[in-house]
């Protein structure tokens, strides 16, 4: 099944780590692991075992602290505890998401 990543329908997180990890701490190691939660805006469909470029917004920015996604910064994507993935941050910048207006407040009187 393929996954068509501009719909912003998937939303794994991230975990900033060394390249040398891949597997997930377990909770019995008392050791916290900042999820980061993103949503894939941009992409291309990935095959398994080929890299892809694609574009995240960070879903709880600026709620949670994100600096930790430096340029050169290497993660794993998350599906709950299991890692699907990995990558690095090749770039940063802002993008302009819709955002829907509520409607306006009309007041009797």
């Amino acid at each position: 099944m393929s996954m068509d990543l501009s719909m912003g329908s998937y939303r794994p997180h991230l975990v900033v780590q060394d390249t040398t990890v891949r597997q997930a701490v377990s909770p019995a190691d008392n050791e916290i692991e900042p999820y980061l939660g993103v949503v894939f805006i941009e992409g291309q469909v990935p095959i398994v075992g080929d890299p892809i470029l694609a574009t995240l917004a960070l879903m709880y920015y600026p709620g949670v602290d994100y600096s930790a996604l430096q340029v050169g910064a290497t993660f794993t994507i998350r599906e709950g505890p299991q890692i699907v993935g990995f990558g690095t941050v090749t770039e940063q910048g802002w993008v302009s998401l819709p955002i829907r207006n509520p409607p306006p407040v009309t007041g009797g009187g």
